[in-house]
């Protein structure tokens, strides 16, 4: 996968292939959000982006586990602190003072940082 000129693969087809299709769900909630479409049809995507990506977690973990990566802690730690985030967007939708469509823009850049910051030590490690 190439996001703005980096390549993004970790060399592990099956993640690889979760994280693309991750990215994909999470533009189409970005355009919902450029297109200022209402709360009652982001909620569906933004639904799609959290269930994509707390089973890419599970599955991210499982396939990390027997690498024992000197980071491995912080990685879970910052998969449960992505899921409360995407979380705590989800239940900001329910009240209408709150203003939840910024944080919605920034959940690309929070994908694409944990893929640098955390994914990518596992390419040079995968058999």
């Amino acid at each position: 996968m190439h996001s703005a000129g980096c390549d993004l693969d970790v060399g592990i087809p099956e993640i690889d292939r979760e994280h693309e299709a991750i990215f994909e769900l999470s533009r189409e909630l970005e355009r919902s959000v450029v297109l200022d479409q209402p709360r009652e049809e982001v909620r569906p995507l933004l639904s799609a982006v959290a269930a994509a990506t707390k089973t890419h977690f599970e599955n991210e973990e499982r396939i990390m586990a027997p690498l024992h990566l000197k980071n491995e802690d912080r990685h879970k730690a910052e998969h449960r602190r992505l899921l409360q985030y995407l979380g705590d967007i989800y239940e900001k939708m329910n009240n209408p003072q709150e203003n939840w469509r910024h944080q919605l823009s920034d959940i690309n850049d929070l994908l694409f940082r944990h893929i640098i910051v955390f994914d990518m030590e596992c390419k040079n490690h995968h058999p």
